[in-house]
């Protein structure tokens, strides 16, 4: 007896669809996660304004093995870890982002800015497999990020300088 096979070919409209339900499912999760309820437990941390936005391949924009995907902030272009949240945060909560972060392929954590001319890989030999979170201590940037089989990293900007990064 002859399997019968069906494939199922996803048009452009229906992939855009599911990117859609899934970055709404992924963002719905991130938002419900006890980060967001951490920012404000601590009187001295600022909540910040920030956008997450799931990278998923476009038509043409998976590159190589590892699935990079393009990516944009500030107008610079660059590649990330397709599949992972680009976050970006308003640190002076004047309605204007500040800076944004992705993980590459290589899960290296890169950030950008206004003025910074291109996308700068973060200090420190830091390695994350997504971003996690953005708000202000003591009048200090912090930057998480999530490690799978070791959780939440942060690191924060001191005097200019992004300092180490430590568990969470």
């Amino acid at each position: 007896m002859e399997k019968l096979r069906t494939r199922i070919r996803l048009t452009a409209p229906l992939r855009t669809g599911l990117a859609a339900i899934v970055a709404g499912l992924i963002v719905g999760l991130v938002a419900a996660t006890p980060a967001a309820a951490a920012s404000t437990a601590d009187p001295d941390q600022a909540s910040v304004v920030a956008e997450r936005t799931l990278i998923t391949p476009a038509s043409g924009d998976e590159v190589g093995t590892l699935a990079a995907c393009r990516v944009s902030a500030f107008g610079y272009a660059g590649w990330a870890k397709c599949n992972t949240i680009k976050l970006t945060c308003d640190f002076n909560a004047d309605g204007t982002y500040d800076e944004a972060w992705v993980i590459a392929d290589d899960r290296t954590i890169w950030h950008t800015w206004a003025g910074a001319g291109r996308w700068h890989e973060m200090p420190n030999n830091g390695r994350a497999d997504n971003t996690y979170d953005c708000y202000t201590s003591n009048g200090n940037r912090v930057i998480e990020v999530w490690v799978n089989n070791s959780g939440r990293w942060w690191s924060w900007r001191d005097g200019g300088t992004w300092r180490g990064w430590y568990r969470a």
